[in-house]
C-alpha cells in the first residue's frame, strides 16, 4: 500500500517527503519489524528499534520527533481508529465473511466445529487485526462480540436470519443431557441442556452451509453452563453421582434464562442463586450475595439440589479445591 493511501484510509497527516513511497506488512511489535514495514506505536523507544529494523513508515497519534527524513513518518488522531478504518477497507475489497453468533452459538462453535477455515475473533483490536490482515483465503470469521463487529463491519448482520435449519428432533432430555436425531443419525447423552438445542440447529446449519466439518461427539459443556456435582460439605464429584450441583453460569447476558429453564426443568427441585454482590436477583426463587466468591463455603449452610452462580467457571472450581483443602488442615 502507499503511503498516500494510507494517510486517506487512516486519517492521518504525512509529516514529510520520504524517499520510500510504499511498505509491505503492519507490525506492532518494534522486535518484529522487517525491512520495509509499518511500525504502528506510540512509545519513542519502540520506534528506535522499528527504526533499527529498517521500518520504512512510523504510524502514530502521539507527536514524535522525525530521527530519519527518508522514511514516512504519519500522523493520525487515534490508532485505533485507523486499524478500524483499516479493516473496513481490508474486508470491502476481499469480500470477507464475517458472521455473528451469540455467546452459546459460537462456544457450541468451537467445541464441535473443525478449525480449518473457521477464525475466531475475540481480545484486543491489534490481535483481531493481524488475524484478518493475514488470514488464508476462504477463512470465515465468528464472534459474538457485537461491538467489535460494528467497528469493523457496519453492515454485518446475525448469521442465517433466514436460513432453513438443519432438522434436530429431541429424543430425551434431562436437566444437563440431550439425545437427538440429527439429519437421520442418533445421537445419546449428548452434554447439552436442552435450553441450547435451537442454537446447536443453527450451528449446525451454519456449518452444513459453508461445508464446515465438524464433530457432533465433541459436544460438551461450555464455561457459560457447566454443572458441577458435589456432596454436601462442597467436595467435588463425579457427574450426576449426587443429587446436588453447583450450576456456573459465566455469562451475565444469559443467566435470567438458565434461572428460567432450571426453574421450569425442574420443578420438584430446591434450587437458589448465589450471586456477586452487584448484581440483583431477576427471579423470586432464593438468592444468596457474596462480596468474594472465597465466601463459597456458605453453601454448606443452605439446603438445595441446584445453585445457580454467576462467576467465571475455572475461579468456582479453584475456590471449591481450596474450600476443601483449608477445611481438611483443620482436621489435624
Amino acid at each position: 500500500m502507499t503511503f498516500e493511501n494510507l494517510a486517506k484510509l487512516t486519517h492521518a497527516t504525512l509529516l514529510n517527503e520520504p524517499f520510500v513511497s510504499s511498505f509491505y506488512d503492519i507490525v506492532f511489535d518494534p522486535h518484529k519489524v522487517k525491512r520495509g514495514d509499518l511500525f504502528i506505536g506510540r512509545d519513542p523507544e519502540d520506534v528506535r528499534i522499528a527504526l533499527s529494523r529498517d521500518a520504512y513508515a512510523i504510524l502514530s497519534d502521539r507527536k514524535l520527533p522525525i530521527l530519519d527524513d527518508e522514511i514516512a513518518w504519519l500522523r493520525t488522531a487515534s490508532i485505533e481508529q485507523a486499524l478500524i478504518n483499516l479493516l473496513r477497507y481490508h474486508v470491502m475489497e476481499h469480500e470477507l465473511q464475517i458472521c455473528y453468533f451469540d455467546e452459546i452459538s459460537l462456544a457450541l462453535l468451537q467445541k464441535i466445529a473443525s478449525r480449518e477455515r473457521l477464525l475466531f475473533l475475540d481480545g484486543d483490536l491489534q490481535t483481531n487485526f493481524q488475524t484478518m490482515m493475514r488470514a488464508p483465503e476462504r477463512s470465515i470469521f465468528v464472534s459474538s462480540d457485537d461491538n467489535l463487529l460494528s467497528k469493523i463491519n457496519p453492515g454485518y448482520s446475525e448469521c442465517l436470519e433466514n436460513e432453513d435449519l438443519v432438522t434436530v428432533k429431541p429424543v430425551k432430555s434431562t436437566l444437563f443431557l440431550s439425545s437427538l436425531h440429527i439429519a437421520g443419525d442418533y445421537f445419546e447423552n449428548l452434554k447439552l441442556p436442552a435450553l441450547f438445542i435451537p442454537r446447536l440447529q443453527k450451528v449446525l446449519t451454519f456449518m452444513q452451509k459453508e461445508q464446515i466439518a465438524y464433530d457432533i461427539q465433541r459436544c460438551d459443556f461450555t464455561p457459560l453452563f457447566t454443572p458441577i456435582f458435589i456432596n454436601r460439605d462442597l467436595h467435588i464429584k463425579s457427574f450426576g453421582s449426587t443429587p446436588t450441583a453447583i450450576i456456573a453460569v459465566s455469562s451475565d447476558a444469559i443467566l435470567p434464562e438458565v434461572i428460567e429453564y432450571v426453574t421450569t426443568s425442574a420443578p420438584w427441585a430446591k434450587i437458589c442463586t448465589f450471586l456477586p454482590q452487584k448484581r440483583p436477583p431477576d427471579t423470586e426463587i432464593p438468592h444468596y450475595h457474596y462480596t468474594d466468591l472465597s465466601e463459597i463455603g456458605r453453601l454448606k449452610e443452605i439446603e438445595f439440589n441446584f445453585a445457580i452462580i454467576n462467576d467465571d467457571l475455572q475461579r468456582i472450581l479453584q475456590h471449591l479445591k481450596n474450600y476443601v483443602t483449608t477445611e481438611q488442615r483443620f482436621l489435624f
